[in-house]
């Protein structure tokens, strides 16, 4: 798969996937005792492509700027690529997983078809870096335009009240891997993503 199909492929992907895994590293206390523990939780998610702007830097997505929708790369085993993507949630500041990126801004993440057999499973795994999005910013107001467009029972009412009250978080991948066992058992393929 060339690095454009390998975009498009995971592009798409996103897209139509709903939820994600998340995983982070946190302080878990207990009755007597604090200890480092990996966490995992699923977050409803949207994604957004990002775009390579002419200079080689990060654009916000596709269509803006005359930016392109292909990826660059360059080297070959362990290459570097401009152009990834972005992925969204709501989540409370006060849960857990928030915390936990609150503290050191990491995260991994995946997201997989619904199959029944092994043959089938597809899907990506990614570890980035994570951001709480400032309520009232600009990027605040790209992500609810993201989200409610992805999920409009969020945009009245009791649910849009709650979006409102919870915060936005920022995924950006800096590694990505596909995994498609319908191309054959075992097949994936990695790109890291460096910005621009």
């Amino acid at each position: 798969m060339t690095d454009q199909e390998f975009r498009e492929t995971v592009t798409a992907f996103l897209a139509q996937g709903r939820t994600a895994t998340l995983a982070t590293m946190g302080i878990v206390k207990r009755e007597h005792e604090s200890a480092v523990m990996p966490c995992a939780c699923n977050v409803f998610y949207v994604s957004q492509a990002l775009s390579v702007q002419g200079s080689g830097g990060r654009g916000g997505n596709d269509k803006k700027n005359g930016a392109s929708n292909k990826v660059e790369c360059e080297g070959g085993r362990g290459r570097k690529c401009v152009g990834g993507w972005r992925l969204y949630w709501v989540s409370s500041p006060e849960s857990q997983h928030s915390l936990n990126v609150g503290r050191d801004g990491l995260a991994a993440m995946t997201v997989y078809g619904d199959e029944e057999s092994p043959s089938r499973l597809h899907g990506v795994q990614m570890r980035g870096r994570v951001a709480m999005v400032e309520p009232g910013s600009a990027k605040w107001g790209e992500a609810w335009a993201l989200y409610s467009a992805k999920y409009p029972f969020v945009q009245t009412g009791p649910m849009r009240e709650r979006v409102e009250a919870e915060r936005f978080y920022r995924f950006e991948p800096t590694w990505l891997r596909w995994v498609d066992n319908r191309v054959h058992f075992g097949f994936k393929q990695e790109m890291d993503l460096v910005g621009g």
